[in-house]
């Protein structure tokens, strides 16, 4: 499976990179976490397995680097992880697509950024997954330090559990943020707060929270916050794959997911 191209649209002056995965009519929309780049996606096992997923199930998903991360733009440090920038980066790669109403799938920190635009433009949403869901930062102080220390040598990677060498660790690292950026980015999270949009969510959502992950009980709020969302908890069989984690997010949005393994 060869990466799809790059393709950039602008909001507010500034430039979103974005890529579009798959070819078929039926859309989907991919809010993943910034450690995982839209070019730094490509190198990684586990996320090749995700879009090999999705286009089997035919999917054609969208998915981009937000503003100040990745192959976008870079932005102000004072502006970095603008909760509402962020809102309106997904606003913009979708318009750009001519999208009018998507599902969305988010994980980690981009709960958050999907319940803020569900409440905003509830009628762009179909439904709402939540895979390893928080909504505040799971890491501490010392997670924060050592990506001030470490960040780009791929030492933080591999303490948050991700399987590969060093050099691909820390090229998946430089791929997502410089260091300064990177090291910002934990104590503007903390400050996002959507308490009060989340029992204004419209949409129908699934909440996965993953049994031993970093935040489970997050998610277990989150479900019983949400006015109209399902809990399941998973067992991981991977850093992402527990449960038949995808083919579940895949069948709740209306896809024919594959099971098992081809042999």
């Amino acid at each position: 499976m060869r990466a799809p191209p790059v393709r950039f649209t602008e909001v507010g002056g500034e430039h979103v990179a974005y890529q579009v995965v798959g070819d078929s009519d039926r859309w989907g929309m991919a809010l993943t976490s910034w450690l995982a780049s839209v070019d730094g996606q490509w190198e990684d096992p586990e996320h090749l397995r995700i879009w090999r997923t999705c286009r089997a199930a035919g999917a054609r998903v969208i998915h981009l680097d937000h503003r100040g991360l990745g192959g976008s733009d870079p932005v102000p440090l004072d502006r970095l992880a603008d909760l509402d920038d962020w809102v309106d980066d997904v606003a913009a790669v979708l318009d750009a697509e001519e999208i009018e109403r998507v599902p969305i799938m988010a994980e980690a920190e981009q709960v958050p950024v999907a319940v803020r635009f569900a409440t905003r433009f509830p009628d762009r949403v179909e439904r709402l997954v939540f895979p390893h869901p928080w909504i505040r930062p799971p890491w501490g102080d010392e997670v924060v330090e050592l990506i001030r220390q470490r960040w780009g040598t791929g030492e933080v990677l591999r303490s948050m559990g991700w399987n590969g060498d060093l050099d691909f660790l820390g090229r998946t690292e430089r791929l997502a943020a410089p260091r300064g950026v990177a090291s910002r980015l934990l104590p503007a999270f903390s400050r996002w707060d959507v308490s009060g949009d989340i029992p204004n969510v419209q949409a129908e959502c699934l909440v996965l929270s993953v049994i031993g992950g970093p935040a489970p009980e997050q998610g277990v709020d989150l479900a019983s916050a949400l006015p109209n969302a399902q809990l399941v908890e998973v067992r991981p069989t991977g850093r992402y794959w527990g449960d038949r984690m995808f083919e579940r997010i895949l069948e709740f949005f209306g896809f024919e997911a594959a099971t098992g393994e081809r042999r």
